[in-house]
This record gives C-alpha cells, sequence and structure tokens, in this order.
C-alpha cells in the first residue's frame, strides 16, 4: 500500500486544523462560563453545590452541612463586596474621566456607552444582589 506524501500532509494539516478548532472553541465555552459566573453569583454557588453533590456522593446530612457552609461564604462574601463596591466604583469613574480626557471626540463617542454599559454591569454585580439574595 503506497500513500502519497500529499495524503500524509493532508491528513497532518487535518488533525492541526482539529487542535485549533477544538482548543479554540474550548476556550469560548470556557469563556462564556466564567462571564455567566461572575454575572450571576447565586447560580453559579447552585452548580458548585450540585456538583460537589454528585460528584463525592454527600450523605443528607454532608448536604445540609455543606449548603450551610456555602450559604455563609456567600453572606460574606456578599458583604465585602457591599463594603467595597462604594470605594471601586469611585476609582473606576475616576479612571472613565481620565480616560475620556485622553481620547478625542469620535473616540469619546465610542468609549461612553461601552463604559455606560460595564458601569451597569458592576453595580448589578455589586450593589443588586442583597444579602438576602446571596443565599443559595
Amino acid at each position: 500500500m503506497k500513500i502519497s506524501i500529499k495524503t500524509i500532509i493532508a491528513l497532518f494539516l487535518i488533525f492541526i486544523c482539529g487542535i485549533v478548532i477544538g482548543s479554540g472553541g474550548t476556550l469560548i465555552v470556557e469563556r462564556a462560563m466564567i462571564r455567566r459566573a461572575i454575572e450571576n453569583p447565586v447560580r453559579a454557588r447552585m452548580l458548585f453545590i450540585h456538583r460537589i453533590e454528585r460528584e463525592y456522593k454527600l450523605t443528607p446530612k454532608q448536604k445540609i452541612a455543606i449548603r450551610g457552609i456555602i450559604e455563609d461564604e456567600t453572606r460574606q462574601l456578599a458583604q465585602v463586596r457591599l463594603n467595597a463596591a462604594p470605594e471601586m466604583e469611585k476609582i473606576l469613574i475616576d479612571a472613565r474621566s481620565r480616560i475620556s480626557s485622553e481620547l478625542g471626540e469620535s473616540q469619546r463617542a465610542k468609549f461612553e456607552p461601552k463604559f455606560d454599559k460595564w458601569m451597569t454591569r458592576f453595580r448589578k454585580i455589586y450593589y443588586v444582589e442583597t444579602l438576602d439574595k446571596a443565599s443559595p
């Protein structure tokens, strides 16, 4: 059986393309999952709890204890975010002002709406999630 060099090169290129496409797809999915976890920490914690329950085959007693631990952690992190948010927002608004002053008029017109959208997401994450909503 004779295999030509062109066939070997074609198979090698198909193999490389598969690696690139698989890696790129994984990266895209991973980024989306991280973004969703950041934007919806309550859902992320619920998925984390379900994954732990399934992976470690927890007893009902362990499930209750771990859910309590996660709920406590959630409240503590929510409080840290609420305490830090005003200072963080001042820093971000100052950075916005400084960046805007460096931009031209057309650049600023594109930058401002994007920054507004980003600040809306920031406020949603840091202010909207109250301590009551923070528990899984």
